[in-house]
C-alpha cells in the first residue's frame, strides 16, 4: 500500500462550527475555512492541543519566510520547497512583526500556506514510502533496537499498540481498562481519520511504556514533550483568531533563528540520529512535531499493527524558547507540580508577572505584550484575553500512563497583561485578593477536620482538630501552596482528611466561576478597594452557606450535642459543632472586613 490518504485532501480534522454542527476537514480546507470555524473538537482537548500545535508549526514555518504578499523577506534565502537555505542579508525582526499584523487584519491567511503544503504533499501521506509522523519498513529494520537490558529485540518484535495509542482507551497488551469505551472485539480498531489524530498526541502524551529502545544508550523514556508542560495557550472568538494569537513568529533574541518542523528533515533516519543525540531543538515548528517514539505501522492486514522503540527524554530544564507554558523560577512547570483541581485563576501571577523578577512569564504572552504595544496594533484597546490551559496527569506509576485530562480558562482585560502602568497598578492587590482567598479556603478545611472529629469522635484529636486558626497567615502568592501542604501534614486521620478534603473541593467548586466573573469584570478604571470589598462579600456569603449545609446534611442528632474530649495538661474540653460554626464564622467575618 504506497502514498495512501493524504492529509492535505483527506478530511479527518473534527472541528466545530458557528452553528454547533460537528465536521471533519481537511488540513487545507483548516487553513482555508479557519475565520469561519469556531474551534478544533477532537475526542479529547488534549489531543486537540497537539494537533493545534502541529498547525502552528506550518504557519510559523511559513511566515518567518515570507510576508503576506508571498514574497521573501529580502534577508533570507528559501529551495524550491520553500524550506530556508541562509541569510542573505540583515535579519529585520520588525519584518515578522508586520507580517503578523498585516495577517491579523486580513483576517484569513494566505495561500502561501496551502503552496507550502502541496510542496510537502509527499511528507502528508498516512500510508506509503514516507509515512506521517512514523517510518517505513526499511527506516524501522535500520534501527538497532534494544531492550531495558541492552540485550536485543528481534525485528520487529511483536507488539501491538493501536489499543495503547488511543487515550480514551489506555490499555495495553497486560493490563486491562475495565471501563474502556470500546468492545474487547474493537479495542484495536482505528480508522485513518482517528489513527492520524492519535499519532500526534501520542507522540505529545506518552508515558514511559514501552519494552524496546531506539538505541542502547538511552537511559531515560521520553514520555512526550507536552506530557511534562503545564500549557497555556490564548483563545480567540474563531479558530484564525486562536491560530494567530498563539502564533510566535519572532524569538525574544536579537537573531533569526531558522524553523524547521519534523517533515523538512533530510530523511527520518537524519532526525531520529538527532533525538538519540538528545538534542533539544532551538526553533519552535521543530518543538512543535516533536517525535517521543518511533512508530512503524504494518498495513500488511487489514488491521493495522504497530510497533513502537523508545527516543530518550529531552531535558525541558532550559527549552526557554517553548511559547505555550507557566514557568516556575527560570524552568518550565511541571504537571506534577500542580493540583489536579488547581483553577487557573490560583496562578495569577505566572500570567502577569510585571515585574519578573521571581519568574518567567509564558512566551505567548510577551509576544502578544510586543504587538499590543505597537503603535497600529490590530488588538484592539480593552480586549478580553482568554488564556486556556489543558494538562494531562498520570496514574503516579511508573508507566505514567494518562488517566485525567484538566482543562481551564482565564478571561481577563487586555491591560492587565499588556499595559505595564495597570499592571503594576493592580497586580499586588489582585494577588492579595486570591492569597486570601486561600488562607480562607484552608481555614475553612481545617474547620471541616473539627466537624469531622465530632462526626467521626477520631482518637487522634489534637492533630485533627486543634489546628490554629492563627497560624494560616498567606501573604503572598508564592508560598502558598507549601503552606498548605505544612498544614494538612499535621492531620492524620484518614477519615477526616477525606472530609475536610471533599468539603474544600465543593468550596472551590463554588469558588471558580464567580471568581472568574468577578476577574473578567475588572477593568483598569475600577476602585481597587470597592473591587476587592466585593469580592470578599460574596466569598464570605459563600463560605457560611457552605457551613450551614455541612451542619444539616451530615451530623446526627448525637453528633449535634458535640464531643468531650481530654486534652493533655489542660483537663477537659467540648467540641460543639454550633459553636465552632459560630466561632469558624465570626472570624472570617473580621478578616474579610476592609483595613479602617
Amino acid at each position: 500500500m504506497n502514498n495512501i490518504y493524504n492529509l492535505l485532501d483527506e478530511k479527518w480534522i473534527p472541528v466545530m462550527t458557528f452553528d454547533n454542527k460537528f465536521k471533519l476537514i481537511s488540513l487545507k480546507e483548516l487553513f482555508i475555512e479557519a475565520p469561519r470555524i469556531h474551534s478544533l473538537a477532537g475526542e479529547m482537548k488534549s489531543q486537540d492541543l497537539a494537533l493545534f500545535r502541529m498547525f502552528e508549526s506550518i504557519l510559523i514555518s511559513v511566515y518567518t519566510r515570507f510576508d503576506i504578499h508571498g514574497r521573501n523577506y529580502e534577508w533570507i534565502e528559501t529551495n524550491e520547497r520553500d524550506e530556508f537555505i541562509r541569510l542573505t542579508g540583515h535579519y529585520e525582526r520588525g519584518d515578522l512583526i508586520e507580517t503578523w499584523k498585516n495577517l491579523y487584519r486580513l483576517r484569513k491567511f494566505t495561500s502561501k500556506v496551502i503552496e507550502y503544503l502541496e510542496k510537502h504533499r509527499d511528507s502528508f501521506y498516512l500510508i506509503g514510502d514516507n509515512p506521517f509522523y512514523q517510518v517505513n519498513r526499511s527506516d524501522w529494520d535500520a534501527l538497532k533496537k534494544t531492550d531495558k537490558n541492552n540485550k536485543e529485540r528481534s525485528n520487529p518484535p511483536d507488539l501491538n499498540l493501536i489499543m495503547l495509542i488511543n487515550r480514551t482507551v489506555c490499555q495495553s497488551n497486560h493490563k486491562i481498562n475495565v471501563s474502556t469505551p470500546r468492545s474487547f472485539i474493537n479495542r484495536n480498531k482505528l480508522e485513518k481519520d482517528e489513527l492520524a489524530r492519535w499519532l500526534i498526541m501520542y507522540q505529545n502524551f506518552t508515558g514511559t511504556t514501552g519494552k524496546t529502545y531506539a538505541d542502547h544508550k538511552i537511559d531515560s523514556a521520553s514520555s512526550g514533550w507536552l506530557y511534562k508542560l503545564n500549557p497555556v495557550y490564548a483563545k480567540g472568538n474563531n479558530l484564525f483568531e486562536t491560530l494567530m494569537l498563539n502564533m510566535v513568529l519572532a524569538t525574544s533574541g536579537s537573531d533569526y533563528v531558522p524553523q524547521r518542523p519534523m517533515w523538512e528533515f533530510n530523511d527520518k533516519r537524519e532526525y531520529i540520529d538527532k533525538a538519540l543525540k538528545q538534542i533539544v531543538p532551538d526553533n519552535v515548528s521543530e518543538l512543535y512535531t516533536n517525535w517521543s517514539r518511533v512508530i512503524y505501522v504494518n498495513w500488511d492486514e487489514s488491521d493495522p499493527k504497530m510497533y513502537e522503540a523508545v527516543l530518550p527524554k529531552l531535558d525541558n530544564s532550559s527549552a526557554f524558547i517553548e511559547p505555550m507554558t507557566i514557568w516556575s523560577g527560570n524552568t518550565p512547570a511541571k504537571v506534577g507540580d500542580a493540583k489536579q483541581n488547581k483553577a487557573m485563576w490560583r496562578d495569577f501571577g505566572l500570567y502577569i508577572n510585571a515585574d519578573m523578577k521571581d519568574s518567567m512569564r509564558p512566551r505567548i504572552i510577551d509576544w502578544l505584550n510586543e504587538i499590543r504595544n505597537e503603535p497600529d496594533s490590530p488588538i484592539d484597546d480593552d480586549a478580553m484575553i482568554n488564556l486556556c490551559t489543558i494538562r494531562m496527569f498520570n496514574d503516579g506509576k511508573a508507566s505514567q500512563t494518562p488517566v485525567l485530562e484538566v482543562h481551564d480558562d482565564l478571561q481577563i482585560n487586555e491591560k492587565f497583561l499588556f499595559d505595564r502602568s495597570t499592571m503594576e497598578f493592580w497586580e499586588e492587590r489582585i494577588e492579595e485578593t486570591i492569597a486570601k482567598t486561600q488562607e480562607i479556603a484552608v481555614k475553612f478545611w481545617c474547620f471541616s477536620t473539627r466537624i469531622a472529629t465530632i462526626k467521626y469522635h477520631d482518637s487522634n484529636l489534637k492533630k485533627a482538630s486543634m489546628i490554629k486558626y492563627d497560624t494560616i497567615n498567606f501573604k503572598n502568592n508564592s508560598d502558598n501552596d507549601k503552606r498548605e501542604r505544612v498544614i494538612k501534614r499535621k492531620v492524620k486521620s484518614v477519615k477526616v482528611k477525606s472530609f475536610a478534603g471533599r468539603y474544600e473541593q465543593l468550596l472551590y467548586d463554588r469558588l471558580n466561576e464567580p471568581f472568574k466573573h468577578w476577574l473578567h469584570d475588572l477593568r483598569p478604571t475600577d476602585e481597587r478597594d470597592e473591587k476587592q470589598a466585593e469580592w470578599y462579600g460574596a466569598l464570605e456569603s459563600l463560605v457560611e452557606g457552605i457551613v450551614d449545609d455541612m451542619l444539616v446534611s451530615e451530623l446526627s442528632p448525637r453528633d449535634l450535642g458535640g464531643f468531650c474530649f481530654r486534652e493533655k495538661d489542660e483537663g477537659e474540653k467540648m467540641l460543639n459543632p454550633f459553636r465552632e460554626a459560630r466561632y469558624f464564622k465570626a472570624r472570617i467575618r473580621n478578616e474579610l472586613l476592609p483595613e479602617s
